[in-house]
């Protein structure tokens, strides 16, 4: 989290969002420039807190199980950018969820089946309900 919030401090937010404030306005950048600083502070207490008083079980054998989901779970991430732009949001977002509960353990299949078609659907209405509101 460290790492993807100092790139988005330093890369993302000054490339992607205009830093130019008009008058007593606050930049455009303001928000997400904060919110990077937020978790990079708050991911950095993590870390400094695992390395002062956890002593993980395991050893090195630990560490690259978790290096390898972290890298399994990355290249998912960049899987689903590439595939929502294909695909569509709806088709991605049920295939994501129900592979997520399988991956969490969830035995509920019909359940777990139920959450990954409802929830992509009500976010998709209400994300297109949000979008026809009329603004002063």
């Amino acid at each position: 989290m460290a790492g993807l919030a100092s790139v988005a401090v330093f890369w993302l937010v000054p490339a992607e969002v205009s830093t130019e404030a008009t008058g007593t306005d606050v930049s455009p950048a303001f928000i997400p420039r904060l919110a990077a600083i937020v978790i990079l502070v708050l991911s950095l207490g993590m870390v400094a807190h695992r390395v002062a008083f956890e002593h993980p079980a395991g050893g090195w054998q630990r560490g690259r199980a978790i290096a390898i989901e972290t890298f399994a779970l990355c290249a998912g991430a960049a899987l689903v950018s590439v595939a929502i732009p294909l695909v569509g949001f709806l088709p991605v977002a049920m295939v994501v969820i129900f592979a997520g509960g399988l991956l969490a353990r969830y035995r509920l299949y019909w359940a777990l089946a139920l959450l990954a078609v409802t929830f992509p659907l009500v976010v998709d209405y209400g994300a297109w309900a949000i979008f026809f509101v009329d603004l002063p």
